[in-house]
């Protein structure tokens, strides 16, 4: 998904929650559009850039790319794990959590729109099993 789209999911996901969370409400759309800062790591790791156009190519040509897995570290069971662990500390992380498997449902529907179900590991432990084989760099 675009970062428009999730920019937009968030404030309006804020804004449908604000009368029954209040500021909570703020944290969950936010962390659905700032979930997605785990982008720039394989960019950085690959391109050793911080050009902003250069990263938006960058994910833009991903779906092109035959075989490819990705691995987005927020997006992955052990980042919820942690939020839910986190959660008994803070019930903010909680939210966070909510937010962010809402995040991923919209990222999974695209996913299988595009015909590419597999192209992100949900885990670390899945992306080191299934990288054998797989293209997991690219530069741009």
């Amino acid at each position: 998904m675009s970062p428009k789209f999730h920019a937009a999911q968030g404030a309006v996901s804020a804004a449908l929650l604000y009368p029954f969370m209040g500021s909570d409400a703020i944290i969950f759309g936010l962390t659905v559009f700032f979930i997605d800062l785990d982008h720039i790591i394989p960019f950085v790791r690959d391109c050793k850039s911080l050009n902003i156009r250069r990263f938006f190519e960058y994910h833009r040509v991903v779906p092109d790319i035959p075989d490819y897995l990705a691995l987005a570290w927020f997006h992955t069971l052990e980042f919820f794990l942690l939020l839910f662990v986190l959660g008994f500390w803070h019930h903010q992380f909680w939210v966070m959590l909510a937010a962010c498997l809402f995040h991923i449902s919209f990222d999974v529907v695209k996913a299988f729109q595009m015909g590419k179900p597999n192209i992100r590991a949900f885990s670390v432990v899945e992306y080191l099993i299934r990288r054998k084989g797989m293209t997991t760099r690219h530069v741009v």
